[in-house]
């Protein structure tokens, strides 16, 4: 059968129309797939941390979201092991505030290590109050602007709310800092046994990239943080999930 000019116009139209059927499909299933998972109101789970390949410590994280909003996070690490005996180090970090239209926006955070003086961030009205070596310091934040912690759950709730990229502020004990965050293109990440699930990598960064992380969460058929790594004025340091 053969088929004229004409016909054949036809036929590549209609070729054309379902090519961007199908490339719609495929946009639709990934933004779906953004927001197919419902971050828990609870958490908890283990870290090694890393630096330079070696391992340092123990962390574990946890997370808990009231009824009415109000949330508490806490990252506590220690030095295990050959570094322990190097350096006894350990500190507490929290984070306590409540989530509004998928931001975990704080209002206290804390940094807590022996023997040295508590960190400590509070929201008042539209500033932040730093307490910091028996000193105090203030400074404009907007509403939203976030703490190390409730970034890393703020970016897989942005994400389910359908919204993986933008930019937001960073609160520091001597400044806020612009930073943007981003979802990978990738739909999965790669377990500490080698295993793939479905999930979601996150990078943010500052404009000058003094400050870089990159956030790994599995969405399926659990929700929890798998990996982090961090690049700061304090280091790299690497989180992997141990249980």
């Amino acid at each position: 059968m053969t088929i004229g000019w004409r016909g054949h116009g036809r036929w590549v139209a209609r070729l054309v129309a379902r090519l961007v059927m199908l490339l719609c499909a495929v946009v639709a299933f990934g933004n779906a797939a953004h927001a197919a998972f419902v971050l828990p109101s609870e958490g908890r789970a283990q870290y090694a941390v890393k630096k330079g390949g070696m391992t340092l410590g123990m962390a574990q994280l946890e997370w808990h979201v009231a009824p009415d909003g109000r949330y508490r996070v806490a990252l506590s690490s220690q030095t295990t092991g050959l570094a322990a005996l190097l350096s006894n180090y350990s500190e507490t970090r929290v984070s306590e505030g409540r989530v509004v239209s998928g931001w975990w926006v704080p209002e206290r955070s804390l940094r807590e290590r022996p023997g040295k003086d508590d960190e400590v961030i509070a929201r008042a009205g539209d500033a932040v109050v730093v307490t910091r070596k028996g000193r105090t310091l203030r400074y404009a934040a907007p509403e939203t602007a976030q703490d190390f912690l409730s970034l890393l759950l703020s970016l897989p709730a942005r994400a389910a709310a359908g919204k993986p990229h933008g930019k937001t502020v960073l609160l520091g004990v001597k400044r806020a800092k612009t930073i943007t965050y981003r979802v990978a293109e990738t739909q999965s990440v790669t377990l500490p046994d080698g295993r793939t699930v479905p999930g979601l990598a996150f990078q943010a960064e500052t404009e000058n990239k003094d400050w870089q992380v990159t956030v790994e969460w599995q969405v399926a058929p659990i929700v929890r943080l798998v990996r982090l790594n961090i690049h700061g004025e304090e280091g790299d340091f690497a989180y992997e999930l141990t249980r």
